[in-house]
């Protein structure tokens, strides 16, 4: 009985784990849980029932022909693509998009029914570049311009396709008297683009195109800084502080330098030089008011000119928590100041308590407006820890308001700078970090410029206030980089001058995608810019260099009676003012 006792109760064990042997899982969970257009804001909708995703309003020159996603899915699980081609689902009118993706976890896997509704161009397509052939085969690269192409033919009777690029790359194109590959000279005829309802005309002809940009070898340098022994004293530490450091901020519009100093914490320098005085050798302090200047770890510290406006900030290091930033905006350089002053309040949060920043601003200030006045201005956040930029709202030159807070995904603080391009397209950078950004408005990053070290040994790591430059046809980022302390002879106070010719002529943010995409090839990081001019003597060592805690570093350019000025200036070094004839 008890033998047969013992035997039940061992077959029931036995059968009990049978029954609990762990299933042979394939592989998890396969849904989207978020999922965006990469380099866009577009924010999909996503059914997790019927395995759909929406995006409405994608910007129409969004490359459709690869596209890439950023999903976040489940556990364990991603797309099985890196890029999709959605033009193969288009509708009649090609602004509606249809296409399948993948979410693959081990063995499983689920499809999506991706649905992308296009906005209208916002722009007409335009020529990125066209290749024809020399009767000899030899391969010429035509000029371009705005309404007509130079094909550098000047010698010959006739030229035969080679290549073309456009932008956006969906565009159709056509060459009105074009056959069989080729045009003559007598009758060039007219190369017309299309692109979703809009068309761009260009006229043909075969001259030779005149050479964009600048003479970069016919420079005349007008110069104020260490190179020269002429630096102007403002931008130097004191005999008597070596480490007050005074000028940290500084502009240029072409008309005026500005000049951000303090004599101490509390006294207020900031000044104008009328360019036209410096260009002939002379330097007239231009003295702004004071009147209302006051609050702040330092009453000044940062500036910029905007479309015959000037705005100066002060630093505040004590967000939250007394201080307050402030901005002095002038109408002209006669004018008593405008005062913004925010003390960090972002909002309410769910307690009905204020959200207040608490961190250290107002060693840059970067205002970014149109002809009315309205845009933003831009502030980075000094914190090693966190990665946060502030946008400020901007209308009719002086109105400020809603300041909000952006997260990055790396730090930019300090002297960062937030400095327009295009449209909605903005350069960041600072010494925190040692590329540049091209993002958006919500702090999207487009593309990474990363400039490495030269063969010459030139380190411009530390590149600060990045703009983009147009004249006579040609394109050209600039930045400045400072002293530091820790900086060693290559990584001197310096202009930078890079060509980002080749794509900017259809648009700036291809131009530096097409930088950024040249510089990442080569692993070794090494370039050389177009045109480099060193703020300090080739033969300066680190013992009689000035030593300076604060890496402030500023540049600007503008177009003065047919010729290209450039603006370069460092704490510690001085500034200059390089002017370029045309290229011929």
């Amino acid at each position: 009985m008890k033998k047969n006792l013992f035997f039940l109760v061992m077959a029931c064990i036995g059968m009990l784990f049978i029954g609990c042997k762990p299933e042979q899982q394939t592989g998890g969970e396969t849904q989207i849980k978020s999922i965006t257009i990469k380099n866009t804001t577009c924010q999909g909708t996503v059914d997790n029932t019927a395995f759909t995703v929406l995006f409405d309003a994608v910007p129409a020159e969004t490359p459709v022909e690869a596209l890439q996603f950023d999903a976040k899915c489940s556990l364990g699980a991603n797309l099985d693509q890196k890029e999709y081609d959605f033009t193969k689902g288009a509708s009649e009118d090609g602004k509606q998009l249809v296409g399948t993706i993948k979410v693959v976890n081990g063995g499983n896997s689920q499809d999506y029914t991706v649905t992308i509704n296009l906005d209208d161009p916002v722009a007409a397509p335009k020529l990125a570049k066209l290749v024809m052939k020399k009767a000899d085969g030899t391969e010429v690269t035509a000029g371009i311009f705005d309404e007509s192409v130079a094909l550098n033919m000047i010698e010959e009777s006739e030229a035969t396709f080679g290549s073309i690029d456009l932008y956006p790359t969906r565009s159709s194109y056509k060459f009105t008297t074009m056959t069989n590959d080729k045009i003559t000279k007598d009758n060039p005829g007219q190369l017309v683009i299309e692109f979703m309802g809009k068309k761009t005309t260009y006229n043909l002809t075969f001259d030779a195109a005149p050479t964009p940009g600048a003479d970069l070898a016919g420079v005349i340098v007008h110069d104020f800084s260490m190179n020269s022994g002429n630096i102007y004293t403002d931008f130097m530490t004191t005999p008597s502080d070596g480490n007050t450091e005074l000028t940290r901020g500084s502009d240029f519009d072409g008309e005026y330098v500005l000049v951000v100093s303090r004599a101490d914490a509390t006294t207020p320098t900031h000044h104008l030089l009328k360019v036209s005085d410096l260009l002939a050798g002379n330097i007239n302090k231009i003295e702004l008011s004071t009147e209302g200047v006051e609050g702040g770890t330092h009453v000044v510290s940062s500036g910029c000119l905007r479309h015959g406006h000037i705005y100066v900030s002060n630093l505040s290091t004590n967000m939250g928590n007394g201080e307050t930033l402030k901005v002095y905006h002038y109408a002209s350089p006669t004018a008593t100041p405008d005062v913004w002053s925010w003390d960090g309040s972002l909002g309410i949060d769910e307690y009905g308590d204020t959200i207040k920043s608490s961190v250290r601003l107002g060693d840059n200030i970067s205002v970014n407006i149109d002809e009315s006045g309205n845009g933003y201005a831009f502030f980075c956040g000094q914190e090693s820890s966190a990665e946060r930029i502030y946008r400020v709202e901007v209308a009719n030159f002086n109105e400020f308001s809603n300041p909000t807070e952006i997260t990055l995904e790396a730090t930019f603080a300090y002297y960062g700078r937030v400095n327009q391009v295009d449209n909605d397209r903005y350069l960041l950078t600072s010494h925190y970090n040692g590329s540049t950004w091209l993002i958006d408005k919500e702090g999207t990053m487009i593309t990474d410029i990363m400039f490495g070290t030269t063969p010459s040994g030139l380190k411009p790591q530390n590149g600060e206030d990045p703009h983009v430059v147009k004249y006579n046809n040609g394109y050209y980022m600039i930045f400045s980089s400072p002293y530091q302390n820790s900086m060693n002879r290559g990584g001197g106070p310096a202009l930078f001058m890079v060509d980002i010719t080749e794509g900017a002529t259809v648009s700036i943010e291809q131009g530096l995608i097409n930088l950024s995409n040249l510089l990442w090839e080569d692993e070794e990081g090494l370039w050389e810019p177009t045109y480099h001019y060193s703020l300090d003597p080739a033969d300066l060592d680190a013992e009689t260099r000035y030593k300076v805690t604060a890496p402030a570093a500023q540049c600007n350019a503008a177009v003065v009676d047919g010729k290209l000025l450039v603006y370069t200036a460092a704490l510690g070094a001085g500034f200059a003012i390089l002017e370029f004839p045309a290229a011929k």
